[in-house]
């Protein structure tokens, strides 16, 4: 800790105090919403309801840059979140306490060979995340985001070194993340992004890690928008084959996700309507489905409003459950 310490006063003394004269951006956004949502098992089971006033992500943060030589930038970003819905009566209470999680914080360089950057964001495997344009919805969510049998698969964030190149050749762009830290599931991923005038298309790899006796599995994405106008058509698939343990399959760790949208433009409202399908490869396999709504309003440059609807099941053999959730919510951005 020292040495951080010792090597950043180095480093903030040997800058000039031109290179800071802008100052840094503040920014962040509060996220309120009022939500219902059921789980109906059937077969005269009680149904379990849920209905709640919640914070859906308020976050707070800082982001700066300078330049440390012509066409090269240093730039960092730390952002956390913290619960808007509840008081700050007591830090260690699950709801309130003011800022108490960090979302993602990072350092780095960028200029014409693209951006390297240190420490805690979102993995380029998620480029492949196309439809997580959802506010409060499970639907959002990539198979790395999703609790499935009691198991998250999610690639950690944290600890991570990366690279994005520049575009190359008019719309591609190549990225890797390499996790600095032992403790991750995966050794690897690589992604890439070609963007054009009516399309976008993404394919990414994550490459399983060996770690503490278990061989995790290897994931890969692909996912693709049409965008005609003011219709954009996505469609979404998600592969990760199974976890091994002393050689031996984990099938229920195996786990596959389709999802098509479509999201229509009409003036300063979003509509959109989805449907997603998740299933793991266990002799009797679990299968998720989930269809979705959406109605989103722009109030303002800095306000918008939104109605959320999904509904969907789970099936495992012969059990089956229904799921609904309806969430209705507003953001403040500044």
């Amino acid at each position: 800790m020292k040495k951080t310490l010792i090597a950043s006063a180095i480093a903030a003394a040997t800058l000039s105090s031109a290179a800071f004269a802008a100052g840094p951006t503040i920014y962040g956004n509060i996220q309120l919403a009022y939500g219902h949502q059921s789980y109906d098992e059937g077969n005269g089971a009680t149904e379990e309801t849920l209905n709640d006033f919640f914070d859906n992500g308020s976050t707070i943060g800082v982001k700066a840059d300078h330049e440390i030589a012509p066409g090269i930038t240093g730039f960092m970003k730390a952002e956390f979140e913290f619960s808007a819905d509840a008081d700050n009566i007591n830090i260690n209470e699950e709801r309130g306490g003011g800022i108490n999680k960090l979302d993602e914080a990072y350092m780095g360089v960028k200029g014409g060979f693209g951006s390297v950057l240190v420490g805690s964001e979102d993995t380029v495997y998620e480029w492949t995340d196309m439809i997580d344009f959802t506010e409060s919805s499970s639907y959002g969510d990539s198979l790395f985001d999703n609790k499935f049998q009691g198991e998250i698969a999610k690639d950690e964030e944290g600890d991570q070194l990366q690279y994005v190149s520049p575009t190359i050749g008019g719309g591609l762009t190549v990225g890797v993340s390499v996790p600095l830290t032992n403790e991750t599931r995966y050794s690897g991923q690589i992604a890439g992004m070609y963007t054009a005038n009516m399309f976008d298309v993404a394919l990414a790899y994550s490459m399983g890690k060996d770690q503490s006796g278990t061989e995790y599995g290897d994931s890969i994405g692909f996912a693709a928008k049409v965008k005609l106008n003011q219709l954009a058509v996505i469609g979404q698939y998600e592969t990760r084959s199974a976890d091994a343990v002393a050689g031996v399959d984990i099938d229920s760790t195996e786990r596959d996700l389709w999802a098509l949208a479509g999201v229509y433009g009409l003036g300063k409202t979003q509509l959109a309507l989805g449907y997603k399908m998740e299933e793991n490869g266990a002799s009797v396999a679990e299968e998720k489905d989930l269809v979705f709504l959406q109605a989103l309003h722009n109030l303002s440059d800095n306000m918008y409003a939104y109605v959320e609807f999904g509904v969907g099941s789970v099936d495992e053999g012969t059990d089956s459950a229904d799921t609904e959730k309806l969430v209705i919510g507003a953001a403040y951005n500044f």
